[in-house]
C-alpha cells in the first residue's frame, strides 16, 4: 500500500506536470526563453568549471614546487652537517670545507626566505621564522669553531660541531618539516574544496538539464498528441471517418460496444456547467485510496472519482503479463456485460487508449455537441506502464486543466494499487464493475 509520503509526492508531481507543463509551458515564447536561460546557465557552469580547473592546476603546481624546495633545503642541511664535521677530520683541508659550509648555510637561508614568501598560513611562517633563527645561531657556532681551529684547539671545535652545531641543524630540519606539513595541509584542503565546488557545479548542471528536459520535451510531445486528437465517441477511440489511416472495423466496433449501452443513471454526476474540481474531495479520495489494503475494494472508489470528475464512466485497462494487450479489468458506470464484450485491445491499436499505454503520457480526446470527451491517463509504476485509466467526461471536461490534472493525480494513486490486482484472463468473463 502506498504510504502518505509517496502519495503526496505522486500527487504533487502529477499536478505540477499537468498545470505547468501542460499549460504554461505550451507557450512557444516561454519555451524559447527557458531554453535560452538553460544555455546561459550551462555556459556559466562551464566557465565556473574552467576557472576552477585553472585554480586547481595552479595550486597543484605550487604544492609540487613547495615540496621540491623543502626537499632541496633539507638536503642542503644534511650536506652542511657533513661539511662542518669535516673541519676536525684527519687529513682534511679546513679552508676547503669552511667555504662549503658558508655556501651551504647561505643556500639554506635563501630557501627558507623563498618558502616564507610563498607560505599560506601563519603556522608556516612561524615554523620558517624559527628555522631562520636557528640558522643564525648556527652561523655563530660555526664562527667560534673556526676560531678554535685557527688557534689549534680542535677539541673545543669538535665539541661545538658535534654538540651545538649538530643539534641546531637537526632543529632547522625539524622546523622545515613542520612548515612543509602545514603548507601541504592547507593546499590539500584548498584542492579538496575546489573539487567539491566543481562537483557541485556539475551536479547542478545535470539537475538543470533534467528539469529543462522535463519542462520542454514532454510538453512538446503532449502538445503534439493533443493537437492530433479529434472529437470522438466513447473512450477516446478514433474512427476511420476521423483519421483515414485507422482500422475502420476495429475503431467503430470498440466505440459501439460502449456507446450503445448508456451509463447507469445512478452512477453519474449531475450534468451542468462546470465549477472546477473539488480539491478537498480529491485529497480525501487520495487518502482513502492509500488506505485500501485489498484491490477488490477499488470499484467502489471509482464511483467517487466519477462524481469528482463529472465522468459518465471509468474503465481501468490492465496490461497482460507480456505487455502486448490491454484488458478491461475494473470499471464504473457500465454494465458488466458491456465491459466483457470489449475483449482485448492491442497496444499497437490506433486509438488514444493504446497511445496512452504506449507513450506513458496522458491523452485527451475532444468532444462534439451532444457527445462525451475522454481523458486517458497511464498507470505508471517502477517497471513501466501497467495500463491506463480511461475517463469518459461530460460538459467538455476534457478541456478543463483541473479535470485533466486531477485525472493524472488519481491515475498516479491508482497505479500502486492496480499493480497488485491479478491480470485478467485471456477471455475475461466477469470484469469488476461498480454501480456507484
Amino acid at each position: 500500500m502506498m504510504t502518505a509520503t509517496r502519495m503526496a509526492g505522486a500527487c504533487a508531481i502529477v499536478a505540477f506536470n499537468d498545470f505547468v507543463v501542460e499549460g504554461f509551458m505550451k507557450r512557444r515564447g516561454v519555451r524559447l526563453t527557458v531554453f535560452v536561460l538553460f544555455l546561459t546557465a550551462l555556459g556559466g557552469a562551464a566557465y565556473g568549471v574552467w576557472t576552477l580547473e585553472i585554480r586547481m592546476a595552479a595550486d597543484r603546481e605550487a604544492r609540487a614546487r613547495w615540496s621540491q624546495r623543502t626537499a632541496e633545503a633539507t638536503i642542503a642541511i644534511g650536506e652542511l652537517r657533513a661539511a662542518q664535521q669535516a673541519y676536525v677530520a684527519a687529513g682534511q683541508n679546513v679552508s676547503f670545507w669552511s667555504d662549503r659550509v658558508t655556501t651551504g648555510a647561505q643556500a639554506v637561508r635563501t630557501a627558507v626566505d623563498e618558502l616564507r614568501a610563498a607560505a599560506a598560513v601563519e603556522a608556516v611562517w612561524t615554523a620558517l621564522d624559527q628555522a631562520a633563527s636557528v640558522m643564525r645561531d648556527f652561523d655563530q657556532i660555526d664562527r667560534r669553531a673556526r676560531e678554535h681551529l685557527a688557534v689549534n684547539q680542535p677539541l673545543l671545535a669538535s665539541d661545538l660541531i658535534f654538540a651545538d652545531g649538530l643539534e641546531m641543524l637537526r632543529a632547522a630540519g625539524a622546523r622545515l618539516d613542520e612548515a612543509r606539513q602545514a603548507q601541504d595541509a592547507v593546499l590539500a584542503a584548498r584542492l579538496s574544496a575546489q573539487r567539491t565546488n566543481e562537483a557541485a557545479i556539475l551536479l547542478g548542471a545535470l539537475g538543470l538539464t533534467l528539469i529543462v528536459t522535463l519542462l520542454l520535451l514532454p510538453s512538446g510531445a503532449r502538445t503534439e498528441a493533443a493537437d492530433e486528437a479529434t472529437p470522438l465517441v466513447g473512450l477516446g477511440l478514433e474512427t476511420a471517418a476521423q483519421k483515414s489511416d485507422v482500422d475502420d472495423s476495429l475503431g467503430a466496433a470498440l466505440d459501439a460496444r460502449l456507446s450503445s449501452v448508456p451509463p447507469r443513471p445512478d452512477t453519474v454526476g449531475q450534468a451542468g456547467a462546470r465549477h472546477g474540481v473539488d480539491l478537498r474531495a480529491t485529497a480525501e479520495l487520495c487518502t482513502d485510496l492509500a488506505r485500501i489494503a485489498n484491490p477488490v475494494d477499488l470499484p467502489s472508489m471509482l464511483g467517487r472519482a466519477a462524481r469528482l470528475l463529472d465522468a459518465s464512466g471509468i474503465v481501468l485497462w490492465i496490461a497482460d503479463p507480456a505487455g502486448h494487450d490491454l484488458l478491461p479489468s475494473i470499471a464504473h458506470g457500465y454494465p458488466a456485460q458491456a465491459i466483457a464484450r470489449l475483449g482485448r485491445l492491442h497496444r499497437d491499436s490506433d486509438n488514444a487508449t493504446a497511445a496512452a499505454f504506449r507513450s506513458g503520457r496522458l491523452q485527451v480526446v475532444g468532444s462534439e455537441p451532444g457527445q462525451t470527451g475522454a481523458i486517458i491517463a497511464p498507470l505508471l509504476g517502477v517497471s513501466g506502464c501497467m495500463g491506463v485509466m480511461a475517463v469518459e467526461v461530460r460538459n467538455q471536461g476534457e478541456k478543463d486543466e483541473g479535470v485533466r490534472a486531477t485525472t493524472g493525480i488519481l491515475a498516479a494513486q491508482l497505479a500502486s494499487l492496480v499493480s497488485a490486482a491479478p491480470a485478467a484472463a485471456d477471455a475475461p468473463a466477469e470484469p469488476k464493475t461498480s454501480a456507484g
